[in-house]
């Protein structure tokens, strides 16, 4: 009989364990997709088995240097969470837009990582009073419109927050002031359907050089390699394209710079 009771109270013991380690803020970061995000279906930290209680809405957690009149795709970005107060801290974070499809691409910093493909978390806890992660993130390419960065996050095991910021695309506006860098020009030839493109490498870089349409998608690619420094010019067949505004998008290692251009085919 004796017996019994132990193995009785050893066995809830070891549920009282489990069940409490389940509420834990994980420690090496979120083993489910729970950003508060569209694609989970607004699913935080709260709902995904690792906390108790509800997550409150809040706008002071994560801060962006993405500017007030919005994005310039494909130019990269910093994303910063701040948490305080008592207790292990960890967070989760995605770019989705209103549909829930995910947009630009994440980059982890030092105590981060990306999970999922599209996610990025805690690579560790931290249990110090003030906890801070920076990582950086890929704005998407033209036309995507709105984006929403979703944070979900953690102070203890029942302490759970979630913010998002919505982010516009930087559309038209300073276009070609951002191509200056690169000294980016076009021509078009409408007699001979054609458009040459000129730009200027400060050093090597890996360039691909496309022309798009409103809508983001890809018309012609015109060059993709590896380039030396100095002045570069293509030319392209504009033959199958239907007259409107187009981009030409060049992604310059890291950077990516465009100019409108008016094709009157």
């Amino acid at each position: 009989m004796k017996k019994i009771k132990v193995l009785f109270f050893a066995g809830l013991t070891l549920v009282g364990v489990l069940s409490l380690g389940s509420l834990n803020s994980e420690p090496t970061g979120s083993p489910s997709a729970a950003s508060g995000g569209t694609a989970e279906s607004g699913a935080t930290c709260a709902q995904s088995g690792c906390h108790g209680g509800t997550a409150t809405t809040v706008t002071d957690r994560m801060t962006t240097n993405v500017p007030t009149e919005g994005y310039t795709p494909g130019t990269t970005y910093n994303v910063t969470v701040s948490l305080s107060g008592n207790g292990r801290k960890g967070f989760m974070f995605s770019a989705q837009n209103a549909g829930g499809t995910f947009k630009g691409t994440p980059i982890s910093g030092s105590g981060s990582k990306v999970v999922f493909t599209n996610y990025i978390t805690h690579s560790a806890a931290i249990n110090s009073t003030a906890a801070t992660w920076t990582f950086q993130w890929i704005a998407p390419a033209t036309g995507t419109g709105d984006v929403n960065l979703y944070g979900a996050f953690a102070v203890t095991k029942a302490n759970t927050t979630k913010q998002v910021i919505t982010i516009k695309e930087k559309v038209n506006t300073g276009m070609n002031e951002i191509a200056k860098e690169i000294a980016l020009s076009s021509y078009i030839n409408n007699n001979e359907k054609s458009l040459t493109v000129a730009f200027n490498l400060k050093q090597q870089a890996h360039v691909k050089l496309t022309l798009v349409n409103h809508n983001g998608q890809i018309c012609e690619e015109i060059h993709s390699g590896e380039l030396t420094s100095g002045a570069q010019q293509y030319t392209a067949s504009t033959q199958n394209l239907t007259a409107g505004v187009y981009f030409i998008q060049a992604q310059v290692g890291t950077h990516t710079y465009f100019q409108k251009v008016l094709i009157a085919n």
